[in-house]
């Protein structure tokens, strides 16, 4: 993840060792020659899948989804110690892997500043997906269970555009993309695809959402334009279901990862066929390819002063890298 105010960037690992799962935790920050400098690495005894930055401060906090079930906190502090190497609070409450987490965007105040998020979403292999006010307690404020996916959900992403501030999408092994308000029990609406969805994104200030799939394809969509109720559409037919969409195989096996630019013109989407690519988010075409020496597990715009258009990505031969996406 980066944390575009400060040009930080965090990633987290995991790898099976022995007979358990073990991870790393890495802070580092985009310089200005346009390389990365690694400033800080933590070894951890449980497995970390994803990673989100906290506050709008020189010292945010770093909230990491590890295996155990466990949502932990980290406190960076620049100057010698750039990260503490222990966890300040842990919020407990998922019964497996939490997979991914996803915090709501800072919202505008006056004089055209804005305010950090406290709002966390999570989601688990345990089939359910939490809410968590950081302010408030280290417990879930909500919990979606009964309603939800039927398996692993592997996504969670709140919506960016501030008309949609309380609304989210799902993404799960069960093939759904399910639409949420956080304010229901229920989701709103929802797709089934053809296979896992494994991946997804929500533009910055459209409705528009974008997501890929376990055989490589992305696929775009209106948010709008899901007018079937949730459990309607877990029972209609291929030729009920079909939507105004836009689908293109963009890889030849799983996309891991997919992302809007800041603006929305651009997709950048990473794929276990160790390759990155960039496209317009419009007509589908590509205007950048990248490959590497293994799987492509995730990517993240950087979009801080000279870096505009760069792309952080990190693969599973131990790289993190910064590539040029467009100019």
């Amino acid at each position: 993840n980066i944390f575009q105010i400060f040009k930080f960037f965090c990633c987290v690992y995991f790898k099976f060792m022995g007979n358990e799962w073990k991870g790393q935790l890495i802070l580092g920050n985009v310089v200005a020659s346009s390389s990365l400098k690694m400033v800080a690495k933590v070894p951890t005894k449980y497995g970390m899948r994803s990673v989100e930055f906290a506050g709008i401060s020189k010292t945010p906090l770093i909230l990491t989804a590890c295996d155990d079930g466990n949502i932990r906190c980290w406190q960076s502090g620049g100057g010698e110690v750039p990260l503490v190497e222990k966890p300040v609070s842990i919020l407990p409450g998922h019964g497996g892997y939490v997979k991914s987490l996803s915090l709501r965007g800072a919202k505008a105040v006056a004089n055209g500043e804005q305010k950090g998020s406290t709002i966390l979403l999570s989601s688990s292999s345990d089939t359910t997906i939490k809410l968590w006010d950081l302010r408030r307690s280290v417990q879930a404020v909500s919990t979606w269970d009964d309603h939800g996916h039927a398996s692993e959900v592997e996504k969670v992403k709140w919506c960016k555009s501030q008309d949609l501030r309380s609304s989210f999408v799902s993404t799960g092994k069960d093939g759904f993309i399910l639409a949420w308000d956080a304010r229901f029990p229920k989701p709103t609406t929802g797709i089934r695809l053809g296979t896992e969805v494994s991946s997804v994104d929500t533009h910055p200030t459209t409705f528009n959402i974008v997501a890929g799939d376990l055989e490589g394809n992305v696929i775009e969509f209106d948010l709008r334009k899901l007018k079937i109720p949730v459990n309607e559409t877990k029972k209609a037919s291929k030729k009920e279901k079909k939507i105004d969409q836009t689908v293109k195989t963009m890889h030849s096996d799983k996309v891991t990862d997919i992302a809007f630019s800041s603006d929305g013109s651009l997709i950048a989407s990473s794929s276990q066929d160790k390759t990155l690519r960039v496209f317009d988010s419009q007509s589908f075409m590509i205007k950048h390819e990248a490959k590497a020496g293994d799987f492509v597990s995730s990517v993240a715009w950087v979009e801080v002063e000279k870096n505009a258009g760069k792309l952080l990505s990190a693969s599973w031969d131990g790289r993190i890298r910064l590539l040029q996406a467009c100019k």
